[in-house]
């Protein structure tokens, strides 16, 4: 009898952890909580690092870029922008090379500092190219 209670005993804490370590795969966000514009603070690739996107209905579209880089004012930098799981978003991320990388964006409304952030992560060959960007709501 008492390892029957102790097997039930395991079976339920064992059930608990599992349930309670399931990720939440319910977006919490729409994409339009993006809309607006975005400024790049850091990177892999820092020569961007001043770059400026204009979020409209899951779209961003570069309204500032140093003259002397590769993407130009009114390029389409990310685009299918969709909602995944909790705070984060599914998009195609235009790159240095002129194409499509499937990425991540993680959306953080209040890191404690009142600013909202964006954490890149692109799908793409090597550290240097951008691979990850730091991104503040101006």
């Amino acid at each position: 009898m008492k390892t029957n209670i102790y097997f039930a005993v395991i079976l339920v804490l064992l059930i608990s952890i599992l349930t309670g370590c399931k990720k939440n795969k319910k977006p919490i966000y729409k994409a339009e909580v993006l809309n607006g514009t975005w400024e790049r603070k850091s990177s892999s690739k820092p020569m961007y690092d001043s770059m400026v996107v204009s979020v409209d209905t899951a779209m961003g579209t570069i309204a500032y870029s140093l003259p002397t880089g590769y993407f130009t004012v009114g390029t389409t930098k990310w685009k299918s922008i969709t909602p995944d799981d909790d705070s984060a978003f599914v998009y195609q991320e235009l790159g240095s090379d002129n194409k499509y990388y499937n990425s991540k964006m993680t959306f953080i409304k209040n890191d404690g500092t009142g600013i909202e952030k964006l954490f890149l992560e692109i799908n793409s060959n090597g550290e240097d190219n951008g691979s990850w960007q730091n991104w503040e709501r101006r």
